[in-house]
């Protein structure tokens, strides 16, 4: 089978993780070998069912062992931690300095190095990277701490709404 070559691909980044969309829908035949500096992508989409296949060198190291990969209707994810959070933010994804037609940035999901430094959705050490698994749509259960602000902002709003049908004026007629 002839590969069609490189699949359109996105990537952003966070202090400790890589986020890498392969954006191809209904992949079959799936393989995804992550590594510490290097990441190999293969699968076939499309209704000419043709291969893809990319295999890249990483600008840092990442713990391969941390880092996951989940096959979506219309993409693949994959999550990649990386060694060290405390190194400043990767220039690029990729080791070579020449940036690829198949490769963009995915502003929905980067986050400024400045951004990061304020903390809004991880900690210092990256403990919500379950949380993050799981919005990607992985296994791994989301922390449901007592103090969780979605929940309460959820009571929040139902509250709110009870409030707002009782002072709304009587229809005439």
């Amino acid at each position: 089978m002839e590969t069609s070559g490189k699949p359109p691909t996105s990537w952003a980044q966070r202090k400790d993780t890589v986020f890498i969309s392969v954006l191809l829908e209904d992949v079959k035949d799936l393989k995804v070998n992550i590594e510490k500096e290097n990441v190999y992508f293969s699968g076939k989409s499309g209704p000419d069912i043709k291969l893809y296949e990319m295999n890249f060198d990483l600008y840092s190291e990442v713990n391969p062992d941390e880092s996951k990969y989940f096959l979506k209707d219309r993409q693949v994810d994959i999550v990649l931690r990386k060694n060290d959070a405390a190194a400043p933010f990767w220039p690029r994804l990729l080791k070579g300095s020449m940036k690829p037609g198949w490769l963009k940035t995915d502003f929905s999901r980067w986050r400024d190095e400045e951004d990061e430094a304020g903390g809004d959705d991880d900690d210092e050490n990256g403990a919500d990277f379950q949380n993050l698994l799981h919005k990607m749509g992985g296994n791994a259960q989301p922390d449901t701490g007592a103090g969780d602000a979605s929940t309460e902002n959820a009571h929040a709003v139902v509250d709110s709404d009870d409030d707002i049908e009782e002072e709304m004026p009587k229809l005439e007629g």
